[in-house]
């Protein structure tokens, strides 16, 4: 048999089918709307955790609630980490969205190929670069906003832990949305479709015919007699 269909063979065997993730996900957490009684300045820390979805969840975004800029700051950036006993562990990955964002509102901040387990906790830390922060007022940087209090909406399993995060002003959770897609679990009908289709192409492709019997055969006997594998 070609080895092309043997490969066809292995994969379909395995379960391996190509699947396809949804464009659009779900907000899973959400506390934007609380009032704000305090920040985060220059930085700041905030943990969560997924919910139920037995493969995960694919993180498409996350918004944060920001307040007015405080100078001499730049470069503010969003990062994921891992848990590591309550507190940020292990880098994940990077988010891409506004380095300088100096004017109140809400900020979206993109992921890339970031896949989150289930009913794990992670963290998003932000950072920025900061000159001379005074002893006596806050630190110069960005005011990512807290809460004032630890409600917030939820789905699927999914919460905040009212306990997981760092600010320098203020007392609640910092305000955050997170956007994610349930990674799709195999399609079965669609295996057995597809494995059908290449099961059909590769007998049609690799049956001897009467102008090439030795192809992938060989005759044996008279003309009319039963074929065999070499």
């Amino acid at each position: 048999m070609n080895i092309i269909c043997k490969a066809i063979i292995l994969v379909l065997a395995l379960g391996i089918t190509p699947q396809v993730v949804l464009a659009q996900g779900v907000i899973y957490l959400s506390n934007l709307n609380i009032f704000g009684n305090g920040f985060s300045v220059g930085g700041g820390s905030q943990s969560f955790q997924t919910g139920v979805a037995s493969d995960g969840y694919i993180l498409n975004w996350i918004t944060l609630s920001m307040g007015e800029y405080l100078p001499n700051a730049s470069n503010f950036n969003i990062s994921l980490y891992s848990d590591d006993i309550g507190q940020a562990g292990v880098l994940i990955g990077a988010l891409s969205g506004d380095t300088d964002p100096e004017t109140a509102g809400q900020y979206v901040y993109t992921a890339s190929d970031i896949l989150l387990d289930s009913l794990t906790t992670y963290w998003i830390v932000a950072t920025c670069d900061s000159s001379s922060p005074n002893i006596i007022s806050p630190p110069d940087g960005y005011t990512w906003q807290m809460a004032n209090s630890l409600d917030y909406a939820s789905a699927n399993g999914w919460n905040i832990d009212t306990s997981g995060n760092s600010s320098l002003i203020g007392n609640g959770l910092l305000q955050f949305a997170v956007n994610a897609t349930p990674v799709p679990e195999p399609n079965i009908s669609g295996l057995f479709i597809f494995g059908g289709l290449l099961f059909s192409f590769c007998r049609s492709r690799f049956t001897p015919t009467q102008s090439s019997p030795a192809a992938c055969w060989r005759c044996r006997g008279r003309s009319g007699s039963r074929l065999s594998f070499a």
